[in-house]
């Protein structure tokens, strides 16, 4: 199968081409419903069907729509590691330095400052078999005692019945507008 576009010799509208026939119409501006039009491809009578597309957003550029569906800081980092007060940082986005304030206890500081303090974030990690009695069962949770803020968030690795414990494995997302 080959598949290819196709732009009228007015530059408003083109064809995606499959097989060497035209097959739908589409706009430069974007699509926001296309037809099927060549009735060699129809299979299960969609010739005459209309498809509607849903806009990811109401952004008027890609660059904004991609740009609000990326995380603004990622983190994986060692949280057994100290050195100098800092976890060793494996791989990261936007994170300068991940402090260790304790047993399991960690805030992760930003590079560039996010331009709000609402965002979301993701917290997930594994305990060393240090972290007897229990290894599994420990969560990953923003540390309410401290607000997230726009140039750091704290979080934390907790066992109900155990207490924090440091995550060998530990990752954070966050996203943001």
């Amino acid at each position: 199968m080959s598949i290819g576009l196709k732009s009228d010799s007015s530059g408003t509208s083109g064809s995606i081409v499959i097989n060497g026939s035209d097959a739908v119409l589409v706009t430069p501006t974007g699509i926001t419903t296309a037809s099927i039009q060549n009735s060699s491809i129809t299979t299960a009578k969609i010739a005459d069907a209309n498809i509607t597309f849903g806009k990811l957003s109401t952004s008027a550029t890609e660059a904004d729509n991609v740009a609000s569906r990326t995380a603004k800081a990622w983190v994986n980092f060692d949280g057994t590691t100290n050195t100098g007060g800092n976890c060793t940082i494996r791989s990261d986005f936007n994170v300068s330095t991940v402090a260790d304030n304790g047993d399991g206890d960690y805030t992760v500081n930003f590079s560039t400052a996010l331009a709000n303090a609402n965002y979301a974030t993701q917290v997930t990690g594994s305990t060393p078999t240090s972290a007897l009695p229990n290894t599994t069962g420990y969560v990953g949770v923003i540390n309410t005692s401290t607000s997230p803020s726009t140039n750091a968030i704290s979080i934390l690795f907790h066992h109900p019945g155990v207490g924090n414990k440091n995550s060998e494995y530990a990752n954070v997302s966050v996203f943001s507008t």
